[in-house]
């Protein structure tokens, strides 16, 4: 099942690398919820990447299977979502 999902990304990231696959792999097995050990510090890497994406022009969210999905920061932005909205 995994295998769809890799194939997908890499179609439409063609500079993904083997870590890359592996952070996606891993998120789709185990969520996000990591990142919650230590909820301020994400929240500010979070609100960090949003400040330093850029336009792409890229889906606002990309289904990563398991029920699971990844919220594009730079699509998020582009929106106005703000980047509380998205870590809540």
């Amino acid at each position: 099942m995994g295998e769809k999902v890799l194939i997908r990304h890499a179609r439409r990231y063609s500079r993904m690398e083997v870590c890359d696959a592996a952070k996606l792999l891993y998120q789709r097995e185990f969520g996000c919820a990591h990142m919650l050990r230590n909820p301020e510090g994400a929240r500010n890497a979070l609100e960090e990447e949003c400040v330093k994406g850029s336009v792409n022009n890229e889906p606002l969210v990309c289904d990563m299977g398991n029920g699971l999905v990844r919220i594009n920061l730079c699509a998020a932005a582009e929106n106005g979502i703000p980047a509380d909205d998205v870590f809540d």
